[in-house]
């Protein structure tokens, strides 16, 4: 509501297909002046280098996953992507990038890189704790919710902040970045 955007068209796919061309060609014909990419970075990062190889020079927006370190080592670097998620795990952002050495480094964790849903879970335990401390000696479901509710500018993982509001909806700071 409220903008300009007109959808040209929408190409599916599923988790682990490694073909993206027949769908790409599809998209291209449609002319649009953006790619907007809803994949992980292992499909994101082949639809990448398959625009690449087609010759297509499309701007290219996303958010989450293809903003990540783990994206950049698989995307072509002819590729340039504009995206916004809530963290970054890159040098740039301190806090995050520590998270993610911590986390690589875990022995359970095969040396893999974090998703977002673990930097996500790591904020949500931390403002769940601050709620359940807000409730001193009183702590119930509907102290920590109403705690929970009252969390306004919160400190989060990756330099940003979270607010709560008391219907259940949260507000999350989003940083842009281009790949």
């Amino acid at each position: 509501e409220g903008t300009d955007i007109e959808i040209v068209t929408v190409e599916s796919f599923m988790t682990g297909e490694t073909d993206f061309s027949s769908a790409l060609s599809k998209m291209r014909q449609a002319e649009p002046d953006v790619l907007l990419l809803a994949a992980q970075y292992t499909e994101g990062a082949l639809i990448a280098q398959q625009v690449d190889q087609m010759g297509w020079d499309i701007p290219m927006t996303t958010q989450g996953s293809l903003v990540q370190p783990a994206f950049c080592a698989l995307a072509p670097s002819t590729c340039t992507f504009v995206g916004q998620c809530p963290i970054v795990f890159s040098e740039d952002v301190p806090d995050a990038y520590a998270f993610a050495q911590k986390f690589a480094s875990y022995e359970g964790s095969g040396g893999i890189q974090p998703s977002l849903r673990a930097a996500a879970t790591y904020n949500a335990i931390y403002a769940l704790a601050e709620a359940i401390k807000n409730c001193g000696d009183d702590i119930t479901r509907a102290n920590v919710r109403d705690n929970l509710a009252q969390i306004k500018d919160f400190p989060i993982l990756g330099g940003t902040t979270v607010t709560f509001e008391p219907e259940g909806y949260v507000h999350l700071q989003y940083v842009t970045v281009t790949v």
